[in-house]
């Protein structure tokens, strides 16, 4: 009889810490660098930020992002991002996006173009 019980109670349990991971993700500062540390090591250090404040659910502020590959550098001084992480069907909704000053430098001759770009939407983008 206790060992039904214990049975019963593993997968329970499991259900329970993938709820409360998937919850740390979203919804605290060190889920979101968590996940932009795996965005790191995707982009073999392509992508950094000097700083991230904030959390995806509620609002994720990266400065100084900066992207950049052999033929270019894109460099968003302050970007701030709402989003929500679907498991079921896997999709990213972007709820909020506002970016500020950008500057992308193209091939080696160094031509620079700066814009300056804020957004705020409170439509919804999906990403699948």
């Amino acid at each position: 009889m206790i060992r039904h019980r214990l049975l019963l109670l593993v997968p329970i349990l499991l259900v329970a810490l993938v709820s409360c991971a998937w919850y740390g993700l979203l919804h605290t500062e060190s889920g979101a660098r968590w996940i932009f540390a795996r965005a790191q090591t995707a982009s073999n250090g392509a992508l950094q930020a000097e700083r991230l404040n904030g959390d995806l659910k509620s609002g994720l502020t990266i400065r100084r992002l900066t992207f950049s590959t052999d033929s270019m550098t894109l460099e968003i001084v302050e970007t701030r991002l709402v989003v929500n992480l679907d498991l079921l069907p896997l999709q990213v909704q972007i709820s909020d996006a506002s970016i500020e000053n950008t500057t992308i430098q193209v091939g080696a001759s160094g031509e620079v173009s700066q814009t300056k770009i804020s957004a705020p939407s409170s439509k919804a983008c999906r990403y699948h």
